[in-house]
């Protein structure tokens, strides 16, 4: 190696080209060493390296290029790379190939996806106002395609295919990388998931899942599952109905079984605008042929929802484990004179027996329940439908005692209760309910019974309110707000148009969650319109969540709509867009959601639309838990005690059942805020942090038990404080122990219910009985097994690690 490269430098002012070119090859070989010697005649390279005219102005390029890469100038010497063309070895393993390799790919993507541009660290040196794709770097990035495709490195391809928009490049790697059908099914799996991890806008998410169906689709043994699943993710119903019935068509049993499965995988993913469009595309089983009929039944009844819904409801009766003593300890600890802690530990029993229908808490301790009173009766009797979700068998004869339409209601409270209980049971497992009579066997349509309970209702505030919850969960996404007219909207549009405080907000509530995700300018024009005009802020602060709700999933659709409510002058509108960024852009990591939310954390004039904004940071990054303590951490220091209370709540959003220890540490310090609420905020994240969680896997959770336990008997402890510690208590516990909050299904989709219910379950702020919500997002967490005639096999699970990882923390002492 020479000591110097001052002879080859030299060489460089001989007049003679082949001089030039024998020190160009010289200099090349020793660039990395003595880079620092050759900087001092960079210019005279330079002016090689752009003199076209020059038999190896290539090479010159190549060797400013890097003398550019070693002073630190990537743009630059990237221009040069660019000019050296093929002597530029995308494939070498050097530090300088791999370097300007990358930053050739980042900026292709910045031409071909401005979005990505915008959140680069600094402008490049190619950014121009012009951005005309320069010739040369497109090719270089195709050599680098062609050189990962050409030695299997598939996912490399993908990945920047997917950022610069490039569908024609992903499939154009699947179908030429990839060397196996294994390798093939892995890297269409690879394809699906940076779909949903990476910011990608909904309508080229759309397009990648289409093409991943479609070379699925073209394999000699499809996998239709994988099909059935990227069609989900679009909203396909059309195309999950053609698929369906192609199987139930077949003469394969497995065929069948597979048809049952996509089933079952639709009513997990928990999407009901799309299972009921599925269910209007599938044919009747009456009007098929006799061979077809029987598997047909079968798809329509688990379409239904009952076949799981009952599974859940047998799964977390049998098996609940929740702790009465628990619930006696902390009867016994609280005031009986406090209102509030009363109805907290109603909503704790509610919450720890979620869907086990098992309500002896409540049986044995009457008279005290008896001391609910007023809207506290309303909690209480609401209550009952988070105990009983999903057992739409027996619902009514379960509440007739507080339906007047029974005949034997007393109180308008618990008749107002009733109707919300219903509301909840129709949500969690079907709207199709038996009859209280045993004579009949009649199906009632939950739907049907709400709307008529809303009728007869009259000018009773208390029962509208009820009635409007229940039916706006019942008929949850029924209506996309620009067909024919509706009669559930007009009748909650009639309640809304009587302007009274209590009725005008529930109503405003249903009519969101009855057009939820539909966009519907006309419906939100409406809601718009009253919301500025009405003088009752109850009524301002249900119709903006309403709104919220019709934004559901849409993404960039509904931008400009947000921003034009998160710049009204009403707090309550610019609260409501905060839940609509939430919402619309749910589970994305979108940069331009999280860039708002964390604007108006920190300039926002009211203290509601800042905890609002930094709550929502949960919601649109729930799907990278690991992310949100590092976004919040500075939030959760601010002096201002309503973002910290966010930032408590986007971590129990976001982080829920993950047990991650950077969230526990953020929670834990702000369960010793000074502030009561932050506190409350704190403990009801850490119990949602810590559900499914055992003592064995993690030995912070006897502690934080402790806490809570000690902070519910602490009597100088806030009642604010008490109320948080109090629900947490029955939200680590929740559905006897087997019940997660759990936001996505198994194969990735978002569950539409589950957001739903979590939003409005943060809305207890402002009313208790909100609370309730929480039903819809408790999933439970079991491996339920069925055949081909729905019915659960015997089967054997075999466990390798240790069992007491996964066993239920000790109950307390026995009576």
């Amino acid at each position: 190696v020479p000591f110097s490269a001052a002879p080859a430098l030299m060489q460089l002012d001989e007049p003679e080209a082949e001089l030039q070119s024998y020190a160009l090859r010289a200099l090349d070989a020793v660039a990395d060493l003595h880079w620092a010697e050759m900087a001092q005649h960079l210019p005279k390279l330079q002016a090689l390296g752009e003199n076209t005219s020059f038999v190896d102005f290539k090479l010159a390029a190549l060797v400013s290029a890097k003398v550019l890469f070693h002073l630190g100038d990537l743009d630059q010497a990237l221009e040069y790379a660019l000019i050296a063309d093929d002597l530029f070895s995308i494939g070498e393993q050097s530090e300088f190939s791999r370097t300007l390799r990358a930053k050739c790919i980042d900026e292709y993507i910045a031409f071909k996806n401005p979005a990505y541009r915008s959140s680069a660290p600094a402008a490049s040196a190619m950014d121009t106002d012009a951005r005309v794709l320069p010739p040369a770097l497109e090719t270089t990035v195709e050599r680098i395609l062609a050189d990962c495709i050409a030695r299997g490195e598939v996912e490399e391809a993908i990945g920047v295919g997917i950022e610069a928009r490039r569908l024609d490049q992903i499939e154009h790697a699947i179908s030429k990388g990839c060397t196996s059908p294994q390798h093939r099914a892995a890297s269409l799996a690879y394809c699906v998931s940076c779909t949903k991890n990476l910011d990608v806008s909904k309508v080229f998410r759309n397009e990648i899942l289409a093409m991943v169906a479609k070379l699925h689709a073209a394999d000699e043994s499809p996998d239709h599952l994988a099909i059935a699943s990227c069609m989900c993710h679009i909203g396909d119903a059309k195309g999950v109905a053609s698929l369906l019935y192609s199987l139930v068509t077949s003469k394969s049993e497995e065929q069948h079984l597979v048809a049952l499965q996509i089933a079952l995988d639709v009513v997990e993913n928990d999407d009901p605008r799309f299972r009921l469009a599925l269910i209007k595309e599938i044919p009747a089983a009456a009007d098929a042929e006799e061979t077809v009929r029987p598997t047909l039944e079968k798809v329509h009844l688990v379409l239904s929802g009952s076949p799981s819904a009952m599974l859940k409801l047998d799964f977390l009766c049998s098996k609940n484990n929740f702790d009465m003593y628990t619930l006696k300890k902390t009867r016994s600890s609280i005031d009986q004179r406090s209102s509030v802690c009363h109805a907290a530990l109603v909503f704790a029993n509610a919450i720890g027996h979620s869907g086990t229908a098992i309500d002896s808490f409540l049986r044995e301790n009457l008279d005290w329940l008896a001391r609910a009173t007023s809207w506290n009766k309303f909690s209480a009797t609401a209550c009952l439908g988070v105990i009983h979700a999903r057992r739409t068998s027996n619902a009514l004869n379960l509440l007739s005692p507080y339906l007047s339409s029974q005949g034997t209601s007393s109180s308008a409270y618990s008749e107002g209760g009733g109707l919300y209980a219903l509301g909840i049971i129709s949500a969690t497992g079907g709207t199709s309910l038996k009859p209280a009579s045993s004579a009949s066997t009649d199906v009632i349509d939950s739907r049907k019974y709400l709307l008529d309970a809303l009728r007869s209702a009259g000018t009773n505030e208390i029962v509208q309110h009820g009635a409007c919850l229940g039916l706006g969960l019942a008929a949850m996404a029924n209506w996309d707000g620009e067909s024919e007219e509706n009669e559930i909207y007009d009748e909650l549009k009639n309640v809304l148009f009587s302007d009274s405080a209590v009725a005008g907000e529930a109503a405003g509530l249903a009519m969101g969650l009855l057009a939820l995700g539909s966009g519907s300018t006309k419906i939100h024009d409406e809601m718009l319109a009253y919301a500025r005009e009405t003088e009752h802020e109850k009524i301002s602060r249900g119709l903006a969540m309403g709104i919220a709700m019709i934004f559901f999933g849409l993404e960039d659709a509904a931008a400009d709509a947000l921003k034009e409510l998160a710049e009204d002058k009403l707090h309550i509108l610019r609260y409501g867009a905060m839940y609509g960024y939430g919402l619309a852009y749910c589970g994305t990591a979108n940069n331009d959601a999280i860039s708002v939310l964390l604007r108006v954390a920190v300039s926002d004039v009211n203290d509601d639309v800042r905890r609002a904004a930094v709550t929502n940071i949960g919601f649109v990054l729930f799907r990278h838990p690991q992310q949100v303590p590092k976004v919040v951490k500075l939030l959760s220091d601010s002096c201002h005690a309503h973002v910290r209370y966010g930032s408590a709540l986007a971590l129990a959003v976001a982080c829920a059942g993950t047990a991650q220890s950077s969230a526990v540490q953020i929670l834990e310090k702000l369960s010793t805020d000074t502030s009561d609420f932050v506190r409350q905020g704190a403990l009801i994240g850490l119990a949602m942090v810590y559900m499914q969680e055992s003592p064995e896997a993690d030995p912070k959770v006897a502690e934080i038990r402790k806490t809570l336990e000690h902070t519910v008997g602490d009597k100088h402890e806030e009642v604010m404080t008490k109320f948080g510690a109090i629900l947490s208590l029955g939200l680590i516990d929740a559905g006897g122990r087997n019940c997660l909050i759990s936001l996505s299904s198994r194969s990735g989709v978002t569950q539409v219910s589950s957001v739903i219910g979590l939003a409005m379950f943060t809305q207890f702020w402002y009313w208790f009985p909100f609370t309730h919500f929480i039903a819809l997002a408790l999933k439970p967490k079991a491996l339920i097994a069925v055949n081909k005639d729905l019915q659960m096999p015997v089967i054997e699970i075999k466990n390798t690690s240790r069992s007491n990882l996964f066993s239920y923390p000790p109950l307390g002492p026995q009576e």
